[in-house]
């Protein structure tokens, strides 16, 4: 029983971990597609994308500004 529980905490946390590379690589996306239409040169602004551990997941804010970021 123990171990049964274990393995569905793993794969919910597995699962949890794909969705928010997908959201990441989304984001990179976005920004890639954001540079092209503005003409801005590439920069870093993925790097500004932060992990937030209260909530787990990306915190939006922070995605929101690498969107936003313009160099």
């Amino acid at each position: 029983m123990l171990n049964a529980t274990r393995k569905k905490q793993q794969t919910e946390c597995r699962v949890a971990l794909l969705l928010e590379v997908h959201a990441l690589l989304e984001v990179h996306a976005l920004l890639e597609v954001h540079a092209i239409f503005l003409d801005v040169p590439p920069n870093d602004s993925l790097q500004s994308v932060r992990w937030d551990d209260q909530s787990n997941r990306f915190d939006d804010r922070t995605i929101i500004q690498a969107l936003n970021h313009r160099h």
